[in-house]
């Protein structure tokens, strides 16, 4: 137990303050159980399903900020193991939704430019659970991968100001049992963004 003298002296850090000072910020949810109209999907989905043709990054972020938002958060894997940006980690990814007739698929580089076009912070949010992934459950294996796909977001699309974990985990498809490696996760996050 701390005594109370000690946990008085606790302060915020910088980062924590400027997420406060953010306010009020929004949360997008889309991939491929978005376009085949689920809530979830198993991670076997063809990436080619992924076509959102009308979608418009100055669009979504003007929205945002016409709404007051002070910041985007996207939703970049979900449980299904889904990569909303060019991994090369991966093949499960944007890169291959072959029919999306737009050149640049990665909405993930598309909104973050806009949301800094625009002046808004950009963040995300990303799953651990992964039912596409072969390496699920296989422990450290598994670990290293999530924390190659987590760097490589962090690292390629500038300031991110807030990085949401889904804590969501499942049995793998061999009925295995996958022990996050959460400090290592806050680990890269601390490296990649210290700021986030």
């Amino acid at each position: 137990m701390i005594p109370h003298e000690i946990a008085a002296q606790v302060k915020p850090a910088e980062r924590q303050i400027n997420w406060q000072k953010t306010e009020f910020y929004g949360f997008i949810n889309i991939g491929l159980p978005t376009v085949v109209n689920s809530e979830w999907t198993d991670g076997t989905i063809s990436p080619a399903n992924f076509v959102p043709d009308e979608f418009d990054a100055e669009e979504w972020v003007s929205f945002f900020k016409s709404a007051g938002f002070k910041g985007m958060v996207l939703n970049v894997k979900h449980h299904d193991g889904f990569c909303l940006w060019y991994s090369d980690y991966t093949k499960y990814s944007v890169e291959k939704s072959i029919n999306w007739e737009t050149e640049n698929r990665d909405m993930v580089a598309m909104l973050s430019e806009e949301c800094k076009k625009q002046g808004l912070k950009f963040g995300i949010a990303i799953s651990p659970l992964d039912r596409n992934a072969s390496c699920f459950g296989k422990g450290e294996e598994y670990n290293e991968y999530f924390k190659n796909l987590l760097r490589e977001v962090l690292t390629k699309y500038g300031d991110i100001f807030y990085v949401r974990f889904d804590g969501a985990n499942e049995l793998s498809k061999n009925d295995e049992v996958q022990e996050y490696d959460w400090e290592g996760y806050y680990q890269v996050v601390r490296e990649c963004q210290p700021g986030a």
